[in-house]
């Protein structure tokens, strides 16, 4: 654990070298909300009955990303700095290889900033099933503003089936759910709830989990659906596509744009939950 609460306190300290590990040692650390995002997605992955793409943001090392993948899943893992991407790239090839995997892991990772408001979120390019999924990103309350205006622009992309965001009570979290409140999700969806994670089988810093060697760890887990919107905002992206679709030839066949269906076969919010 030594090296660990090194990193974690150098990241508090302004005095550390810009982009360097010791400024931001999220990404070189497996958290224990990517446990619970990873399992809530692998489920969702297994009801669908055709290939999914999955877009996680803030990726870090890409426990999410790898389950995603080795689901079967077309993975795009970003974060906003190179540095995560080498340990998940190495760890996607372990895992491949300890698997008996003779073809590389469909997973590829791109630089992308989840508070850069001029980037629009990446196109994976294809009309499969979407997820988007982030775990731990809410540490700071513009981060957290940032992301949850991720979630609502992930809800109106034509295929997406479901965001996934775990948290585990961090600073960001009240701002997070009033953004998402104010950006139009329904406040009875606005929320999270209790899931158990993991048992660190090791001594971990207080900032990555609190709790015990061998102790499970309550993550709060937040499974958005565009039926999560507020009518209004449903309705003003339905009349954008509309708009789209006609200027693009017509309305009809191939133009007209389909509703996002229902995410089946799942129901982690009450099977897995656990009293908060």
């Amino acid at each position: 654990m030594a090296r660990q609460d090194v990193l974690v306190e150098a990241a508090l300290d302004d005095g550390a070298p810009r982009g360097s590990a010791a400024e931001d040692p999220y990404g070189i650390v497996i958290w224990p909300a990517g446990q619970v995002v990873a399992a809530a997605l692998v489920q969702a992955l297994e009801a669908c009955t055709r290939p999914c793409n999955v877009l996680e943001l803030g990726a870090g090392t890409g426990l999410v990303s790898i389950a995603a993948a080795m689901s079967g899943a077309n993975v795009l893992a970003t974060d906003y700095r190179d540095e995560p991407f080498e340990l998940l790239k190495a760890s996607a090839t372990r895992t491949a290889e300890r698997l008996g995997r003779v073809e590389p892991l469909p997973l590829n990772c791109a630089l992308f900033d989840v508070t850069n408001e001029g980037s629009a979120l990446p196109d994976l390019g294809s009309s499969s099933p979407l997820f988007v999924c982030a775990a731990d990103l809410l540490y700071m309350k513009s981060t957290a503003i940032a992301l949850a205006s991720r979630c609502v622009e992930a809800l109106q992309m034509p295929a997406i089936r479901a965001v996934l965001v775990g948290d585990l009570g961090r600073p960001g979290r009240a701002a997070f759910l009033a953004e998402l409140q104010r950006l139009g999700v329904m406040a009875e969806r606005a929320h999270f709830e209790s899931v158990l994670g993991w048992g660190s089988p090791s001594p971990r810093n207080t900032l990555i989990s609190s709790r015990d060697v061998g102790e499970s760890v309550a993550v709060g887990l937040m499974i958005l659906t565009p039926a999560d919107l507020r009518l209004s905002v449903r309705s003003d992206e339905l009349k954008t596509g509309l708009r789209s679709c006609t200027r693009a030839g017509g309305t009809g066949g191939r133009g007209r744009r389909a509703a996002p269906g229902p995410v089946r076969g799942y129901n982690i919010r009450r099977s897995s939950a656990v009293s908060s």
